[in-house]
């Protein structure tokens, strides 16, 4: 195994860290890009069937069908939500991996001896938000139930 000298280090690391840096950051954006236009998508359907429910149209032979394909539609994008969430996350802890190497974490690696940054950083917690965007869609998917009934 190589013994990687600090200037070596150094210089993987300032390689390394830009990239799992931009990759943390573009695949959070991704997650509340689609999250927000399969919300959007959605809205607009309960929209379109509630105009269409307004003017007498019934939905009898075709309220499966739709309901199906909401469903269908939110299963594809939780899947799709799941496998950024899964490369997000192995890009911070190969972020955290970094910075723990480069001491960040420890006392008196850098002048004022306090870490550069705090321990809780280390922790990776449940993400709130991929449980709220599931729990949204599956109640616009009730309010769409609801509709074609």
């Amino acid at each position: 195994m190589p013994v990687y000298h600090e200037k070596d280090k150094m210089e993987i690391f300032k390689v390394l860290y830009p990239l799992f840096k931009r990759e943390v950051y573009d695949r959070r954006d991704q997650i509340l890009k689609t999250a927000s236009l399969a919300t959007a998508f959605l809205f607009l359907l309960i929209f379109v069937l509630s105009l269409v429910k307004l003017k007498g149209v019934s939905f009898a032979g075709v309220s499966f069908p739709i309901f199906l394909g909401a469903i269908l539609f939110d299963l594809v994008i939780g899947y799709h939500l799941f496998q950024h969430k899964s490369r997000h996350e192995k890009a911070k802890r190969m972020l955290i991996d970094l910075e723990d190497q480069m001491g960040f974490f420890r006392e008196g690696v850098f002048e004022n001896e306090k870490p550069f940054y705090p321990q809780i950083w280390k922790i990776r917690g449940l993400d709130p938000g991929f449980i709220f965007y599931p729990l949204i869609h599956a109640g616009i998917i009730g309010v769409l139930a609801y509709l074609l009934m």
